[in-house]
């Protein structure tokens, strides 16, 4: 028996029919004086009751689904009840998006989570010759997080003093400040506690009678000069990989809301990545670059932001931007300790703040070259807001110490 709905629910609006005739109120068939109108409610009831077994009998369900999380690829299988043995009647998707059935039982189906799926908690579906139900749980779309105990560090400068050959100072005009310095003044070491650390430092100078910013800087190039040309440098070993910092900044007595500090951890490529024909793209990636507007005790930001230009690749014009390339990390206090990272894969960038990750970025990846990377600090420029005001040649504005660099290098198929 296999009855409509509306079958079933013109059935109980007749029984209602029924009962208000007998009592007007009396609901209760033991009470009905009427023995004919007691039997046919008696039956009318059991005819429902037999409709409603039937419908769920055949009503297709989901009991549970495991695991509850997992990774893309993650083998996920789905219990339940009236799905089909013929996979083409089967569509399962993770939130909106669909993925292959690899087996299918009229109990049981075994699905993979797809590709590109977002993060976080999403529901299950199911749908079956048109008809549609949802998992009564969620699943939790993760990843693999990065274990450094599982991987030897390729390259690291624990920064004890001194500092490795294959960093070179930052010299000139800088991004927003005036002026970058390699004198002691401005990149130096020094000791708290157990730990060693380089230490950028800030200062207001006088310079041939006007007050400027002063700060220091560090890279590791790309390219170098051969003496003719610029080439690849050989010794730089970045690529794919895990790359973090242990910093903390601190301050001199201004107040912090003008304090300007622009303190900076990031990589950047400098060679043309065309991924249209004819089109420039200059590519970046802030693994920790608060602003100086932003450089308080509960705030600070993770950046990739990509600059689409066919004749002139520093202007500033053709952001190219995406809402899931920008993320901002509140509740954090940048004057204490804490480790900055990034895992850089083929497929995903993904952020981390004290060895959890925070933001992951799978549109787009960017340049799948080797990057120049950078440890620096500015002072924001007037004009940019929250400057610091310059009034005192020879004053200490603040700092940025950095207690290590790592970098873990891996392929995508290492099984981190």
């Amino acid at each position: 028996m296999n009855l409509s709905a509306a079958s079933g629910w013109g059935i109980i609006e007749e029984l209602q029919i029924i009962l208000f005739a007998a009592s007007g109120r009396e609901l209760n068939p033991k009470r009905l004086k009427n023995k004919n109108m007691r039997l046919k409610l008696w039956s009318k009831l059991l005819f429902v009751s037999l409709i409603i077994f039937s419908s769920c009998k055949d009503e297709l369900s989901i009991r549970t689904i495991y695991p509850t999380e997992g990774e893309e690829g993650t083998l996920v299988t789905i219990e339940g009840k009236h799905f089909s043995d013929a996979k083409s009647n089967i569509v399962v998707k993770f939130a909106d998006t669909p993925t292959e059935t690899i087996s299918a039982t009229k109990n049981q189906l075994k699905v993979k989570v797809p590709d590109g799926i977002k993060l976080g908690e999403i529901s299950i579906t199911v749908t079956v010759r048109g008809k549609t139900v949802t998992a009564p749980k969620k699943f939790m779309v993760k990843f693999n997080t990065f274990n450094p105990s599982n991987h030897t560090v390729t390259f690291s400068d624990e920064f004890n003093g001194t500092r490795d050959a294959l960093w070179e100072s930052l010299t000139g005009a800088g991004w927003g400040n005036e002026t970058f310095s390699s004198d002691s003044k401005y990149i130096t070491y020094d000791k708290s506690g157990s730990r060693e650390y380089l230490e950028l430092k800030a200062y207001v100078e006088n310079d041939k009678g006007e007050l400027k910013n002063y700060s220091g800087g560090i890279h590791i190039p790309d390219k170098i000069s051969n003496g003719s040309a610029m080439i690849k440098n050989p010794d730089n070993p970045f690529y794919y990989g895990y790359y973090e910092i242990e910093s903390r900044l601190t301050k001199g007595t201004q107040s912090i809301d003008s304090i300007g500090l622009w303190p900076a951890f990031w990589f950047q490529h400098s060679e043309r990545n065309d991924p249209e024909p004819g089109k420039y793209w200059y590519e970046e990636v802030d693994i920790f670059e608060p602003g100086a507007c932003q450089v308080r005790d509960d705030y600070t930001a993770f950046h990739y932001w990509t600059l689409e230009n066919d004749n002139a690749p520093h202007s500033d014009t053709n952001i190219w931007q995406d809402p899931e390339h920008e993320h901002f990390f509140y509740d954090v206090d940048m004057f204490n300790w804490h480790r900055w990272g990034v895992e850089w894969l083929p497929e995903r960038l993904t952020f981390y703040y004290d060895g959890v990750p925070i933001h992951t970025i799978r549109k787009r990846v960017p340049f799948h070259q080797k990057p120049r990377l950078f440890i620096d600090l500015q002072l924001n420029p007037e004009p940019w807001g929250c400057a610091n005001p310059r009034t005192t040649a020879g004053k200490f504005i603040g700092s940025f110490q950095v207690n290590y660099f790592r970098y873990w290098s891996f392929d995508k198929n290492s099984g981190y």
